[in-house]
Formats: C-alpha cells, structure tokens, sequence
C-alpha cells in the first residue's frame, strides 16, 4: 500500500488493509496443496503405510 492510498484511507475513515506479502501466502498453500494431493495418491496406491485406520491419529 502507497503512502497515498494510506493517506486517502484514513482521511476517509476507511478501513486501513495491508495485502503485502499476500502472494506469498497464496504461493505456501498452493504448495501445501500439491503436498496434501501427492500423499493421497500414494495413499490409494497403497504405497504409504499411515498409521492406524481405525483409531484416533494421536500425535503426529
């Protein structure tokens, strides 16, 4: 956010929101989604062995 959009916001009382740093956030969950998606397949395949299916998780 420029120093003028600021500047406009407050003068208006609007809400003041900064989005900096937004893309890299949205770049970590695509990520993670990648991750998530790949794990699954290898789980159908059963290539993975992930713990008791029928239980709780615990802690991981």
């Amino acid at each position: 956010m420029s120093i003028t959009d600021y500047v406009i916001a407050a003068a208006t009382n609007k809400e003041v929101v900064n989005f900096e740093g937004l893309a890299e956030v949205v770049t970590q969950i695509k990520r993670l989604g990648n991750d998530v998606n790949q794990l699954l397949i290898l789980a159908r395949q059963d290539r993975i062995n992930y713990g008791n299916r029928h239980g709780s998780l615990g802690y991981v």
